[in-house]
């Protein structure tokens, strides 16, 4: 099962993480570093990509997968090596993958090649280069990638967490169906300013008052058509929005106020047998480059 940034008519970078490794540093803080040195080689966008990192745990029952073997077969398998990879949505014909030795990056492979093509061992090695400080540096626009707080008023990963397994609940409880692979974005109150103008979570925000304290927490499908977005003061969920339109269209300020209801107790309440969703973390690309916490929901997960 692979792990999406952005799913379906994506239109930013959304890392995700498979949280397979013990170390302390997380899978999400490799593909951190991962989109930094695709971004840095000629890659200014990631529009469309997703990431994936491969721990140690991992590497040797993954040699046979059509896409990650022979970058994984071109190196070394090791206790200390985890691989993490951007690749280009859909198509999977543009990859760079990164190697690290611990934490320390200490080269990468990246490959294009026309659509349908099957890398081999042999391309791979062919395109191995030793990591250079250069492609470590921050690329411009880019949100700053050190540990793995989130930002946004001291909020942590486990509020972030929390709050879109609320926004979850109230998704359930609106339309009664799966919510398997949905997103889940969360914008702070330090984001909210600025997003204002963004083309997909633009309309959600300017139908409610800017105040501090204040975050947005938006359920989406994969082709952001079908959208709960829940709003929070001080993590405390007080009103909703919950619209399905047709795939492609712009959500406005007028249909969002239109379809403002508010929370309820009951729709706080997970419905039987839905509590155990597995929230994988992420990031997503606004418009404007600012990156935000967004998650990927799944069920049945353990």
């Amino acid at each position: 099962m692979r792990l999406v940034l952005c799913f379906a008519a994506f239109v930013s970078l959304f890392v995700l993480s498979q949280t397979t490794n013990a170390q302390e540093y997380s899978a999400i803080s490799y593909m951190r570093i991962a989109a930094q040195v695709a971004r840095n080689l000629d890659r200014p966008t990631l529009d469309d990509y997703y990431g994936w990192t491969i721990s140690a745990g991992s590497w040797h029952e993954s040699l046979n997968d059509a896409l990650f073997g022979p970058f994984l077969a071109a190196q070394e398998e090791s206790p200390t090596h985890t691989m993490s990879c951007i690749i280009k949505q859909f198509t999977n014909n543009d990859v760079v993958c990164v190697y690290f030795n611990g934490q320390s990056a200490y080269g990468y492979a990246a490959l294009k090649a026309d659509v349908g093509h099957h890398f081999t061992v042999d391309e791979v090695k062919g395109a191995y280069k030793p990591m250079s400080a250069d492609l470590l540096e921050k690329h411009e626009g880019t949100a700053a990638t050190g540990g793995d707080k989130n930002n946004g008023e001291g909020a942590s990963p486990l509020q972030d967490a929390d709050a879109v397994r609320a926004a979850a609940a109230i998704a359930y409880n609106l339309q009664h169906d799966s919510l398997d692979y949905f997103n889940g974005f969360i914008l702070h109150n330090d984001a909210w300013h600025n997003a204002l103008q963004d083309s997909l979570f633009g309309a959600f925000l300017a139908a409610q008052d800017e105040k501090p304290g204040r975050q947005l927490v938006c359920v989406m499908s994969e082709l952001y058509n079908d959208a709960t977005c829940v709003y929070f003061q001080d993590w405390d969920a007080y009103g909703y929005v919950s619209l399905k339109v047709d795939s492609g269209h712009k959500y406005t300020v007028e249909e969002v106020k239109a379809a403002y209801r508010a929370v309820t107790p009951a729709l706080r309440q997970f419905p039987a047998g839905k509590g155990k969703i597995k929230i994988i973390e992420g990031q997503y690309e606004l418009d404007n480059k600012t990156m935000i916490p967004a998650d990927i929901i799944t069920e049945g997960a353990s």
